[in-house]
């Protein structure tokens, strides 16, 4: 074996997403970022050269995207599908940025990871502020997801090949439907 597919098997072990496993929920339902190796596995299929920074850059942003997804999955089988309470964000987003912020800070390339899921809640918020009415749309699709998906979808990302704006794409059809 290659020190890419050594690199590609470790991930697959830790991108594991048990969301509604279980009658409560927790963040624990997440991959464990502890385990996250140091070194993203870029395919040889990746537009660019495997092993540069803007590889594994690219890689940790595709990355924040799935997590981001995830976590508001997770959230919505917290019970409480609101994001605005009152015209105000509800408690959800510092939970969620807590939580993600203790993953950015165990990866290399933290800034790039950050980057792409306090772009991904910035867009869910906003939808949530501007176009309420729009959010089920959203929630059906973050529904739609299940952790098989997520683990495929993650997988993907960490070898440069997922999709950079998967969220925000999914935030762009919520709203031209």
């Amino acid at each position: 074996m290659n020190d890419r597919t050594v690199l590609l098997d470790q991930w697959r072990k830790v991108l594991v997403f048990s969301i509604s496993a279980g009658d409560s929920w927790g963040f624990s339902q997440l991959p464990d970022a502890q385990q996250f190796p140091q070194r993203f596995p870029i395919a040889p299929e990746f537009d660019g050269v495997q092993s540069s920074d803007d590889a594994q850059r690219t890689a940790a942003w595709m990355l924040s995207g799935v997590i981001c997804i995830a976590a508001l999955k997770l959230h919505r089988y917290d019970g409480d599908p609101e994001f605005i309470a009152g015209g105000e964000p509800c408690g959800w987003l510092d939970l969620i940025v807590h939580n993600l912020r203790a993953i950015d800070r165990i990866l290399p390339y933290a800034d790039d990871f950050s980057t792409g899921y306090m772009l991904g809640l910035g867009a869910a918020l906003e939808l949530a502020m501007l176009l309420p009415e729009r959010l089920p749309v959203l929630f059906a699709r973050i529904d739609a997801i299940g952790n098989e998906d997520l683990h495929r979808m993650a997988i993907a990302a960490v070898q440069g090949l997922g999709d950079e704006n998967i969220l925000l794409d999914m935030i762009d059809t919520a709203v031209a439907k």
